[in-house]
């Protein structure tokens, strides 16, 4: 929460994005109790960019952590007119393949479990889904992934699969790969 409230601000104090705006969206902590499927969080997350007027935007860049990146697909496959101009993803420690284990993910988020972890574990129906239907959408978004290999929740194979371009930091761990 920390990390993400601060984030508009430095993104806006860097010069190179003089002429950038930054919408952050966090979700409310009753979301994660509250036993959604990834799909119904995604289009939670698609309603409320929507609802910030975003398709005014000639280009849209989504900078998510863990989960999120695999929400920002999940939002550019539903495919919504007023969220067409999402032209980049940047992904940190997307669990792509899966966590190494939703009891690892879960703890690292204060998930309680349900279905929202069960649909995160490796070769899960949806995350096989996500993917096929990833890599049968015609245009997509540029991906930009990171990850670590001292990564505890989410290996760096699993945070680079299926990326345009694939970085990674070495001494970073999970949380530690969002913190400016």
């Amino acid at each position: 929460e920390d990390t993400w409230k601060r984030f508009p601000d430095l993104v806006c104090g860097d010069f190179d994005f003089r002429d950038y705006d930054v919408l952050s969206i966090g979700y409310p902590v009753y979301l994660i109790g509250s036993n959604l499927t990834m799909e119904q969080f995604g289009g939670w997350l698609a309603d409320k960019l929507a609802a910030n007027n975003i398709q005014r935007y000639r280009k849209i860049a989504i900078v998510a952590h863990s989960i999120g990146g695999l929400l920002a697909r999940q939002i550019v496959l539903e495919q919504r007119p007023e969220l067409k101009n999402i032209v980049l993803l940047v992904e940190i420690g997307t669990p792509h393949l899966g966590p190494y284990g939703y009891t690892v993910l879960a703890n690292s988020i204060d998930l309680p479990g349900g279905h929202l972890v069960g649909e995160l574990q490796a070769g899960s129906p949806y995350l096989q889904n996500l993917q096929s239907g990833w890599d049968n959408l015609g245009e997509r978004p540029h991906t930009f992934c990171e990850g670590s290999p001292r990564d505890n929740v989410v290996s760096l194979e699993s945070a680079q699969d299926t990326c345009d371009e694939k970085h990674a930091y070495p001494s970073l761990d999970h949380r530690e790969l969002v913190k400016p």
